[in-house]
This record gives structure tokens, sequence and C-alpha cells, in this order.
């Protein structure tokens, strides 16, 4: 559903993924299916980037996070 857009990636998240695939055998690497992510900041990069403005369309069974305005940040 639509609250899985935009989300970090994080332990909490993990976990999630292990349950739903325990009670659903779905890959949490997403295979056999979708799961895109984007990488905002990293250690090797010399400037961050930070999301402004974004939309999200959800429906059904699929939804898009889309990046309207972002930024490069300093670090």
């Amino acid at each position: 559903n639509k609250e899985w857009l935009g989300r970090e990636v994080d332990k909490d998240l993990i976990n999630e993924l292990v349950e739903l695939e325990k009670k659903f055998s779905i890959s949490p690497a997403g295979e056999g299916g979708e799961i895109e992510t984007s990488v905002l900041d990293a250690p090797f990069f010399k400037k961050k980037i930070r999301i402004l403005e974004y939309e999200i369309v959800a429906e059904e069974h699929s939804g898009l996070f889309l990046i309207r305005k972002a930024e490069l940040v300093d670090k």
C-alpha cells in the first residue's frame, strides 16, 4: 500500500519485510516483484540529495513516489 512509498530503509523496515516473507513467501529483496530504492546520501557522495517536493501516486497493487523537486546539499 502507499504507506510503503518514501520510507527509509532501516532495521524496522527490514524486520517488516522478513515478517512478510514468512507470512506470504515473498522475497525481502524484491525478487519476483518490484522494489525500487533511491540513495540520497552515502559516505562517498560529495553532497547529499534533499527532496523538497514529491507526489505519491498509488493504485491497488502498485505505487510511485515521484520526486518533483530536489536539491544538492553540502554535508
